[in-house]
C-alpha cells in the first residue's frame, strides 16, 4: 500500500502546532510525488520555516512508529479521533497554509541548529530533470514502509534531521561562509532514486553493446563511455560496482 506524509510543525516536548496538505498545493500525498527542487507544496513548508525563524520539523509518514507513550504516530494525531458513536473527542490539528510562493532560488540557505549543518540548495544537483529536494527526504519518519517511498542512495541520510530546529534563509554567497564561521558544516546530500541508477547503467551498457555490434570503437564512441562513466561515478555508493569500467 502506499504511503502517505504530512509535513508537522512541532512545538516544546513534540507536542503538534499544524501540519501541511499536500493536496492544497495540487500535489499527491507519497514521498516522491513531490519531493523534487521547485515543488510549490515544499516550497510553501520552505516558506513558513522562513517567515517564522525556522520551526521543528517532521515529514511524517502514517507507516510510522507510534509516539512513545502512545498507540498513535505522529500523522495520525494530527487528524480528529471519534469514539464509537461518532463523538468528536479530538480535533484535527489545524492546516497550515502558506499562499505566496516561495522563490527557491532566494531562499535557498536550509539549516539545522540542532546539528549544526546547512545545505545550499545551489549545490543540489541530480540526473533527473527534477533533482531531488533533500528537506523532505532528510526530515521523513516511516520512510521505505510503503509504496511512493524513497529507495536510492544515501538511505541512512534518510530522516536524520527529522524533529530538528530548521531554518531556511537567503542570502550571497557570503551568508554560507558566514554560517562555517559560526561553527557549522555544510553538507551536499545527493538524493538519486535506485531506477535513475539503473536508467544511467542500462545507457551505458546499451551503446558499449551497440559499439560492439559495429565491431569497432572510434575516438567518439570512447568518448560516449567516459562520459556515462562518469555521470555514474557521480552518484554515491555506486562507484565501486563500476570501478572496472575505466
Amino acid at each position: 500500500m502506499g504511503q502517505y506524509y504530512r509535513p508537522v510543525i512541532l512545538g516544546n516536548r513534540n507536542a503538534i502546532k499544524g501540519y501541511f496538505y499536500s493536496h492544497h498545493y495540487d500535489n499527491g500525498l507519497k514521498l516522491m510525488e513531490h519531493s523534487y527542487l521547485n515543488n510549490n507544496f515544499v516550497g510553501a513548508v520552505m516558506q513558513y520555516l522562513n517567515e517564522n525563524g525556522g520551526a521543528r520539523l517532521v515529514w511524517a509518514g502514517d507507516y510510522a512508529d507510534n509516539e512513545k507513550g502512545k498507540d498513535e504516530n505522529l500523522y495520525s494525531l494530527t487528524s480528529s479521533l471519534e469514539d464509537k458513536d461518532g463523538k468528536v473527542i479530538r480535533k484535527e490539528k489545524p492546516e497550515i497554509i502558506v499562499e505566496e510562493k516561495c522563490d527557491q532560488e532566494k531562499l535557498h540557505l536550509i539549516i539545522n541548529d540542532d546539528k549544526k549543518e546547512f545545505i545550499n540548495l545551489w549545490h543540489i544537483k541530480g540526473l533527473d530533470t527534477y533533482p531531488i529536494h533533500p528537506l523532505p527526504l532528510l526530515t521523513a519518519e516511516g520512510n521505505n514502509r510503503g509504496g511512493g517511498d524513497y529507495c536510492g542512495t544515501n538511505m541512512k541520510l534518510v530522516g536524520s534531521w527529522a524533529r530538528d530546529f530548521i531554518r531556511v534563509e537567503s542570502g550571497d554567497w557570503s551568508a554560507s561562509n558566514k554560517l562555517m564561521e559560526s561553527g557549522y558544516k555544510e553538507i551536499n546530500p545527493l538524493f538519486v532514486e535506485d531506477r535513475t541508477v539503473f536508467r544511467a547503467t542500462e545507457t551505458l551498457f546499451n551503446a558499449i553493446r551497440d559499439l560492439r555490434e559495429h565491431g569497432c570503437f572510434s575516438d567518439d564512441d570512447l568518448v560516449r563511455i567516459q562520459d556515462a562513466v562518469k555521470e555514474i561515478k557521480k552518484i554515491p555508493n555506486t562507484t565501486p560496482y563500476y570501478a572496472n569500467l575505466d
